[in-house]
């Protein structure tokens, strides 16, 4: 699941929308209303591939100008990135990393401006045993460079959400 820009109207309206990777390999968007709720689903794509897709964020990687980009980290460890996510168009998909990285590891990933400037480029990872990794400036090409802005992380990931 990933926030981001992605139907018309919300760009338009600065409002965030929700892409839902759901278990029967279904990508929907949830385009916000700008009234703290969504709009009716639209189906970007569906078939068992995206079952496999395990971490997905999105974010300003340039791999094309417009609409925000999707990044997917896949269960075999392959990283791709679609741009120009819209209700309307899925973008084309292009390969950062093969099958077997690294990045096959990687527990969850979220992008944001951790460093400037305004591009929302900066992809953060959580891997097993607590580490974070920071990927400033991430692209078409891969990260610029690779910091670890924390030790392995100790305390509780998330609690249970109480009322």
């Amino acid at each position: 699941m990933t926030t981001g820009r992605f139907h018309t109207a919300s760009v338009r309206d600065d409002v965030s929308d929700l892409i839902v990777r759901w278990s029967d390999g279904e990508l929907a968007l949830y385009p916000g209303n700008g009234a703290y709720g969504f709009g009716k689903d639209i189906q970007l794509v569906k078939g068992k591939v995206w079952q496999q897709a395990a971490v997905i964020t999105a974010g300003d990687f340039r791999l094309a100008t417009g609409d925000q980009d999707l990044f997917v980290r896949w269960s075999d460890g392959e990283v791709t990135a679609y741009e120009n996510i819209a209700a309307e168009t899925f973008g084309r998909e292009h390969r950062l990393l093969p099958a077997k990285s690294p990045w096959r590891e990687a527990l969850l990933a979220t992008t944001g401006t951790f460093g400037g400037p305004a591009r929302q480029n900066d992809l953060v990872a959580l891997w097993p045993g607590g580490k974070l990794t920071l990927h400033p400036r991430y692209h078409q090409h891969g990260p610029a460079r690779r910091t670890h802005p924390r030790e392995p992380v100790t305390t509780k990931i998330c609690s249970p959400l109480t009322s």
